[in-house]
């Protein structure tokens, strides 16, 4: 993103890591967790970020800053097998959390202004740690990724922060954005997709008919335009 900030917040010049913590750790569906707070870099919009478990392991997808009894609490729940990344501006805790936990991450293929060297990139198509399916969603950034996890419920996607579910769904500004227009199309792809948990990285995860609440948010868009 061009400062990326999300959500409309303050400008960040680059992706340091939150000096707060996330003392709680919530279940989305089987298999699914996320954290999150209020961050002061971003003018207290709320950022979340998820862990995602499969075959006896969990991968941090976006990963927020925890304190050490929320983050032992998640490490109990399974070994950390490796980072994952949706957007260059959710950087976050990546890098300490590399270092400590010894796992690699994985960046979107393109990503700019990245604090360190990410072990891999990925594009669409990529296979993934944690069983996640890498989609190229473009619009906050043009190297901007989903991810896709299939759950009990149905397909969860992280979508970074093509769009915010904090205050209800919508786009972040376009001021904020390296490609609005693309975002749109993203939007609509994601819409064509049997989705049951929309997980963004600013706001509570979205439930229900998604792609509905997504076809919504674009003809919202498109009056406005």
């Amino acid at each position: 993103a061009r400062s990326g900030r999300a959500g409309g917040a303050v400008p960040i010049l680059r992706d340091m890591e939150p000096l707060e913590r996330a003392d709680r750790i919530f279940r989305v569906v089987p298999g699914v967790v996320r954290w999150g707070m209020a961050e002061r870099r971003i003018g207290g919009a709320r950022g979340d970020a998820y862990a995602v478990q499969a075959g006896g392991r969990q991968v941090l997808v976006d990963p927020l800053p925890l304190t050490e009894p929320a983050l032992r609490r998640l490490v109990a729940r399974a070994p950390i097998e490796a980072i994952v990344l949706t957007i260059q501006s959710h950087q976050r805790s990546a890098w300490r959390y590399r270092r400590r936990f010894h796992v690699p991450v994985w960046a979107p293929r393109g990503s700019e202004g990245l604090d360190e060297t990410p072990d891999h990139f990925y594009g669409e198509g990529t296979p993934l740690p944690g069983r996640l399916r890498a989609v190229a969603l473009p619009g906050p950034a043009w190297s901007g990724h989903g991810l896709l996890w299939r759950s009990p419920e149905g397909t969860v996607a992280f979508v970074g922060d093509l769009l915010s579910t904090d205050g209800g769904l919508a786009f972040v500004p376009d001021g904020y954005m390296d490609a609005p227009r693309e975002a749109r199309e993203s939007v609509r792809k994601l819409a064509k997709r049997k989705i049951a948990v929309l997980c963004s990285g600013h706001g509570p995860p979205l439930r229900g008919d998604v792609p509905r609440a997504l076809a919504r948010l674009l003809a919202r868009d498109a009056r406005r335009a």
